[in-house]
C-alpha cells in the first residue's frame, strides 16, 4: 500500500487561470481499505500565475509538485501522467468534492480548505538535545551504487566507557527517509534518541533515491538494500570509532539483518517484524488476508505467481523468490529477535517460528514475541494496518528499553 502512495509523488507545477475558488490548502483522508492515507492540496497564486502543491504526509512527504487544469472557477483537475493518477474535484465554499483516480482504481476523496491538523506523536524527540548528532554520506560503489546520506547520533557523554557501539537502523520496503517516517511516527528517530541516551551510538539513512540519498531505487532489490547496509558498516568501522557495529533491521531490514550476519559483515542483529518465511509466501497469506476480508476465498502460492505481478518490479521478483533459510542458519553473530504478536504482515507465528527453528543456539541470542503489539512495535488492538495512523504511541517503550538492555549487556 505505501508503494501505491509512493507512486503519487511527482512532477512540475503548472500554471492556470480563474482559481478563485479553489486557492488555498484543501487536506483529506484518502480510504485505501485497509488503510487511510491524508493528502493535502495546496493551490496558490503569485502575480496572476497559479501553481499547486501536494503533500503526502503519513509518509513525510511534502510541497511535491502537481500539473493542474481549471475548469470555470470552482472545478480542478489534478494530474501526473507518468503514474496515469489524478484527482478530479469541484469546490463549493470550504469543501471540494472529487475522485482520485489511479491504474484503473477509483476513490472518491473529499477535502475540506484549512490547514491540516498534525497527529499527536509524544515520543518524537523534541530539542534540546543531550546528545550529538553529525551529518554524513557513505557510497556503496557495488554494481549498483548510491551515495547515502544520514545521520551520526552518538552517546550522550558519560554514559559509556571507551569507544562506543554504533548500531545501523535499516528500514522496511518501500523507500523510507532516515527516520523510517510513516503517518507521521519516526521510530528510527525515537530509537536513535533512546539509545543515544543509554550510551550507544546509532547510524539512520535515507534509502537510495530518497530524502538526501542518491542511487537507483527502481531496479534496486533486497540484496543491493543489504549492499547499501553493508556500505554503512563499512564506513563505520573504518571511521575505528566504534567498539562493535551492527544491525537493527525492521521488517525487511530484518532479512538484510540476517543477509550480512551470515556474510559476517555485522558484529551483532536486532530484528523486528523479520520475515522468516519465503517472500512469495509472506505476500499471498498477505494477499489471502485482504481477500478473507473481503469475503473472497483464499488463493495458493501459484495462483498468486500465476498473476505475473511477480514481474512487475525488480524488487517484488527477488523478494518472491528469496528464502532466508540458509542466512539465518548462518547466522553466528549475537541476534536479538523481535516481534508483534499481532502482527499482520509478518506473522509471528510462522516467520519467527521458523527463526526460532532455524537460528544456531548462542549465549546472547534472545527470541522475544511481545503480547499486544503489531508489525511497528506499538500496542494495538486489531494489529491491522488500518490502526497504525490512530495510534500515538510509536514504538513500545518495553521494547525500546530491551534493545539497549541487550546492547548494554551481551
Amino acid at each position: 500500500m505505501k508503494t501505491l502512495i509512493a507512486t503519487i509523488l511527482a512532477l512540475a507545477t503548472v500554471a492556470s487561470s480563474a482559481l478563485a475558488q479553489v486557492t488555498g490548502d484543501w487536506n483529506g483522508t484518502l480510504d485505501l481499505g485497509s488503510m487511510k492515507l491524508a493528502l493535502v492540496l495546496h493551490i496558490s497564486e503569485a502575480d496572476g500565475t497559479y501553481s499547486a502543491a501536494m503533500d503526502s504526509p503519513d509518509q513525510g512527504a511534502y510541497d511535491i509538485p502537481a500539473q493542474i487544469a481549471v475548469f470555470g472557477t470552482d472545478s480542478l483537475r489534478l494530474s501526473v501522467p507518468a503514474i496515469a493518477m489524478t484527482y478530479t474535484g469541484r469546490a463549493e465554499g470550504d469543501t471540494m468534492t472529487g475522485t482520485f483516480a489511479q491504474g484503473g482504481m477509483t476513490l472518491p476523496l473529499r477535502l475540506v480548505r484549512g490547514k491540516r491538523q498534525a497527529l499527536n506523536r509524544p515520543q518524537t524527540p523534541k530539542p534540546p538535545f543531550p546528545y550529538s548528532t553529525e551529518e554524513v554520506t557513505f557510497a556503496n560503489t557495488g554494481h549498483l551504487p548510491a551515495t547515502l546520506s544520514g545521520t551520526l547520533t552518538l552517546p550522550v557523554p558519560g554514559t559509556c566507557e571507551g569507544k562506543p557501539t554504533v548500531v545501523v537502523l535499516v528500514s522496511g520496503s518501500g523507500q523510507q527517509d532516515r527516520d523510517e517516517t510513516l503517518f507521521e511516527h519516526r521510530p528510527f528517530a525515537v530509537i536513535a534518541d533512546g539509545l543515544a541516551r543509554a550510551g550507544i551510538a546509532t547510524l539512520r539513512y535515507d534509502d537510495r533515491g530518497c530524502g538526501g540519498s542518491t542511487g537507483n531505487a527502481e531496479d534496486a532489490t533486497t540484496a543491493d538494500n543489504a549492499d547499501d547496509a553493508a556500505a554503512a558498516v563499512r564506513w563505520l568501522r573504518d571511521s575505528r570509532r566504534f567498539s562493535r557495529v551492527g544491525i537493527l533491521g525492521h521488517s525487511e531490514g530484518g532479512a538484510i539483518a540476517f543477509i550480512l550476519a551470515a556474510r559476517g559483515d555485522a558484529d551483532f542483529i536486532i530484528t523486528m517484524g523479520a520475515p522468516g518465511l519465503r517472500g512469495d509466501s509472506i505476500v499471498t497469506a498477505q494477499v489471502n488476508r485482504e481477500r478473507s476480508r473481503l469475503n473472497m476465498p483464499p488463493i495458493s502460492v501459484e495462483d498468486w505467481r500465476a498473476t505475473g505481478v511477480c514481474s512487475t518490479s525488480p524488487w517484488l521478483s527477488w523478494f518472491a523468490g528469496y528464502d532466508p533459510a540458509a542466512d539465518i542458519a548462518a547466522t553466528r553473530v549475537p541476534a536479538m529477535v523481535l516481534g508483534g504478536e499481532k502482527d499482520t504482515q509478518v506473522p509471528p507465528e510462522s516467520n519467527i517460528g521458523r527463526i526460532r527453528q532455524l537460528l544456531p543456539e548462542g549465549d546472547s541470542n534472545v527470541i522475544r514475541v511481545y503480547p499486544g503489539l503489531n508489525h511497528l512495535m506499538q500496542p494495538c488492538e486489531s494489529g491491522e494496518a488500518s490502526e497504525y495512523r490512530d495510534i500515538e504511541t510509536t514504538l513500545s517503550p518495553q521494547v525500546l528499553a530491551d534493545i539497549a538492555a541487550w546492547l548494554r549487556n551481551f
